[in-house]
């Protein structure tokens, strides 16, 4: 970011607001990044421990998995705020991609049978 503020390209009003903004998000995610290593590591091993038992057919896995995949979310929104999305590949990647594998996993809990 100050290799671009400081390379004497003439940057837009637009280009210095989303650097300025970037800043803060980092600034932001530096400042909690204890609590979102701690809840992105709690959230894995839900996630893992929810496919392992989804595989051994049980249901349970299902609702593990799910809580694996929102905790993130929440504890970002909690923790950051709207700042966790700063693009959109940003909430492709942190919304779009785990409300896919939820829908996906949902249309098969009719053959979860433990």
């Amino acid at each position: 970011m100050d290799a671009a503020t400081s390379s004497g390209k003439e940057l837009s009003p637009k280009d210095l607001e989303k650097i300025e903004e970037g800043r803060k998000a980092i600034a932001l995610a530096e400042a909690n990044q204890i609590p979102l290593m701690v809840v992105g590591i709690i959230s894995a091993v839900a996630c893992i421990i929810g496919a392992m038992w989804m595989r051994k057919l049980k249901k349970d896995g299902f609702y593990v998995y799910v809580a694996g995949e929102i905790l993130p979310l929440i504890a970002g929104f909690i923790l950051m705020g709207t700042a966790q999305f700063t693009g959109v590949m940003s909430v492709i990647m942190g919304v779009g991609i785990p409300v896919v594998f939820i829908i996906l996993y949902a249309n098969h809990l009719k053959y979860l049978t433990k």
